[in-house]
């Protein structure tokens, strides 16, 4: 639970500051239109892309490490890293370990975790119709021998 709020607070905190630099570099942007500086603008462009590319590959990098944690915890397999055909995993440009997940994959291994906490809950409460019903008995019996 509490490695569930420490990844939300995190996430939160990389997504803040990825619009915190998106706002910062339209601003940049904006005062180079008026001042109609091409160069500047393109320098502008191409500066803003890497930020934030930087920030999304942050942001990747701590979703992959926390979909491999619940991944492991629960017992779900993860997709294997495929040189040729690069479907569930795609390399990060600013981050290392530079192998990301891709988002169709945490989709997936998402719904695999789901699935499996499901599952989980669902063996517990196969025990819990039986009990409560040797419980209610056991009840009658004392009661009719009292």
């Amino acid at each position: 639970m509490f490695d569930e709020w420490k990844f939300e607070r995190k996430l939160r905190q990389l997504q803040n500051n990825k619009r915190k630099i998106a706002a910062y570099y339209l601003s940049k942007h904006q005062e180079a239109k008026k001042r109609d500086d091409r160069e500047e603008l393109r320098s502008i462009a191409q500066v803003a892309g890497s930020e934030s590319d930087m920030a999304q590959d942050a942001i990747d990098r701590l979703v992959t490490d926390y979909i491999k944690d619940q991944a492991e915890r629960y017992l779900v397999e993860l997709p294997f890293f495929d040189t040729d055909n690069n479907v569930n995993w795609r390399v990060a440009e600013y981050t290392m370990p530079r192998s990301v997940l891709t988002p169709s994959a945490v989709r997936k291994i998402r719904d695999d975790i789901h699935q499996e906490i499901k599952k989980k809950w669902e063996r517990r409460f196969i025990w819990l119709q039986p009990i409560s019903i040797l419980i209610s008995l056991s009840r009658g019996l004392v009661a009719c021998n009292s």
